[in-house]
């Protein structure tokens, strides 16, 4: 039971993932909460407008629907690496999000 560990495909996708969320998207983009509390208010300007309703999208929610975009993505590009690694850095981002915003409201 107490194998060396081996490095996987699983620790090299999370380890890019962690990459990717932490240095460079940061690097390219600036705070990732930020850049989604922005785009959370054009999606739910855009979906409010089209759609005639009155929704809330959340920065975590953005994570969360980028998430499944990946996922989508992964339907015809099964082999491309980067839909699984984008998946994981959406998923801690929603998380870290989330959380924050579970703080603010205790």
């Amino acid at each position: 039971m107490d194998e060396e560990f081996k490095p996987s495909f699983r620790a090299t996708v999370l380890k890019e993932a962690t990459r990717l969320v932490c240095k460079d998207r940061a690097e390219q983009h600036g705070e990732a909460i930020d850049n989604f509390s922005l785009i959370s208010q054009y999606w739910t300007a855009h979906i409010n407008a089209r759609f005639k309703t009155d929704i809330k999208i959340r920065a975590n929610d953005v994570c969360d629907l980028m998430e499944l975009f990946k996922i989508g993505r992964r339907n015809a590009s099964p082999a491309n690496i980067e839909n699984y690694t984008d998946a994981c850095g959406y998923g801690a981002l929603s998380y870290e999000m989330f959380s924050d915003r579970m703080k603010k409201e205790i």
